[in-house]
C-alpha cells in the first residue's frame, strides 16, 4: 500500500522498485496505489476512492502480508483494521517520522496509539526517525532500522537532449531534485532557492563553468516557479541552470552528474543522497538529519556554508586519485533484500534462497 509513479518522489520511487526486486525473485505481490485515475495490471492497482476499494478488497485479495508506505497517522489505522478483518500481518515503513505522538490531537492522535499498539512491524528508514519512535513508545522488538535505498534494475538509457545538451556546456555539473516546490516552517522544503544562489555565488567567484541540472517533477506553485526562473535571469545564469520535468528516473542524470545537492531544511533518510554514493556521486546535503557515512554536509539554510563545501568537492573532483579512493571508500549498498528478510520473519517461511534467488 502507498504511492506510485508519477511523480517520482522518495516514496514512490522506494514501492515502485521493490515491486521490481519482488518481480525478479519471483514473490507473488500486488501494489496498491493511492491517488491518480482507476487502472489494474497484473502486479499493480490504483484508485481515486478509497472506500469502493477496500470493499472490493475485503472479499477478492488473498495476499498473507500487507506492507504499507502512507503517510497519514488515519490511512494507516484503516489498513491496520483492514489488516485484522482479513487476518492478515501488517508490516509499515516509515519514511518520516517529523510529527510525533506529541504533536497529534484527536483521530489522528488514537490513530497512533492503534498503530503502535497492534502493527506487526514497523520499519524506520533512518535512525533520527527509529529513536524517535522508541521514544514515542514502539515495542524495539518489531523495530527495523532498514535505510529505504533500493537499486534500480539498471537499464541505461539515452538523456533527453535539453540536458544532455546543456550538461556539454559545463566544465562540473551539479545535480539536484524535488518532488514538488512545498514549503517547511515557511522555507523552501527542498533548498531550490539555494540551488540558485549557489550557482550564481560559484559564477561570482570565478570558478570554473559550474552549471546545475534541477529535477523538479511537479512544479506546484507556479507563482514561486516564476520567482525562481527570475532569480536565475538576475544572477546571470540562465546558461548554467536548468530546470527540467522530463519523465525519466533520477538516477538517470545524477550518474552523469559531477555533484549531487540535497539541500532540504527537512528530511528522512533520503533515497536520493544514498543513491549518489551507491554510483559513486560526491553528495552534499543539508544537516538536517544524520547523514550516511560519506555525505558532505553543510549548515542548513546557511548558503555560505554550502559554497564552501562545494568549492571543497570540486577541488577534490580535479584529484583523480582522491576521487577513486573516495569513491570506493564511500560506496553504498542495496537494502532491498534487508526488506525480504522481514517478509520472511513475519510469514514463517522462507521466500529466497540464502544468496536471495
Amino acid at each position: 500500500m502507498g504511492y506510485y509513479p508519477p511523480p517520482l518522489g522518495g516514496i514512490s520511487v522506494h514501492v515502485k522498485r521493490l515491486g521490481e526486486l519482488l518481480e525478479k525473485l519471483d514473490i507473488d505481490h500486488r501494489i496498491y496505489a493511492i491517488g491518480g485515475r482507476d487502472f489494474r495490471s497484473r502486479h499493480l492497482e490504483t484508485f481515486s476512492n478509497r472506500r469502493k476499494w477496500s470493499l472490493r478488497y475485503l472479499f477478492r485479495r488473498k495476499e498473507d502480508l500487507i506492507h504499507c508506505h502512507t503517510m497519514g497517522w488515519s490511512e494507516k489505522a484503516f489498513y491496520l483494521i483492514l489488516a485484522k478483518l482479513t487476518r492478515r500481518k501488517i508490516l509499515y515503513t516509515f519514511h518520516s517520522y517529523r510529527d510525533g505522538i506529541q504533536t497529534q490531537k484527536g483521530i489522528y492522535r488514537w490513530s497512533l496509539k492503534f498503530v503502535r499498539r497492534f502493527g506487526d512491524a514497523f520499519i524506520a528508514v533512518g535512525r533520527d526517525d527509529y529513536d524517535k519512535m522508541l521514544a514515542d513508545g514502539f515495542d524495539e522488538k518489531r523495530m527495523e532500522l532498514i535505510p529505504g535505498f533500493i537499486a534500480p534494475v539498471d537499464e541505461p538509457v539515452e538523456l533527453p537532449s535539453d540536458i544532455s545538451g546543456f550538461m556539454k556546456e559545463q566544465q562540473v555539473v551539479l545535480c539536484a531534485n524535488a518532488a514538488n516546490m512545498n514549503r517547511y516552517s515557511g522555507e523552501d522544503l527542498y533548498g531550490i532557492d539555494l540551488c540558485v544562489e549557489l550557482v550564481g555565488r560559484l559564477k561570482e567567484k570565478g570558478k570554473d563553468r559550474v552549471g546545475c541540472v534541477f529535477f523538479l517533477a511537479d512544479a506546484t506553485d507556479l507563482d514561486y516557479f516564476e520567482r525562481l526562473k527570475d532569480r536565475v535571469k538576475e544572477l546571470g545564469v540562465v546558461d548554467r541552470f536548468l530546470f527540467t520535468h522530463d519523465k525519466i528516473d533520477f538516477y538517470q542524470v545524477m550518474r552523469r552528474c559531477d555533484i549531487f545537492i540535497r539541500p532540504t531544511n527537512t528530511d528522512g533518510d533520503a533515497i536520493s543522497v544514498r543513491e549518489a554514493l551507491y554510483y559513486g556521486v560526491p553528495a552534499i546535503a543539508s544537516d538536517v538529519v544524520r547523514r550516511p557515512e560519506g555525505t558532505l554536509t553543510f549548515k542548513n539554510r546557511d548558503i555560505e556554508d554550502l559554497v564552501h563545501v562545494t568549492e571543497d568537492a570540486i577541488v577534490k573532483l580535479q584529484d583523480t586519485d582522491t576521487r577513486a579512493s573516495q569513491t570506493l571508500l564511500n560506496k553504498g549498498r542495496d537494502y532491498g533484500m534487508d526488506i525480504i528478510r522481514i517478509y520472511e520473519k513475519l510469514l514463517a517461511c522462507r521466500l529466497t534462497d540464502e544468496k536471495g534467488n
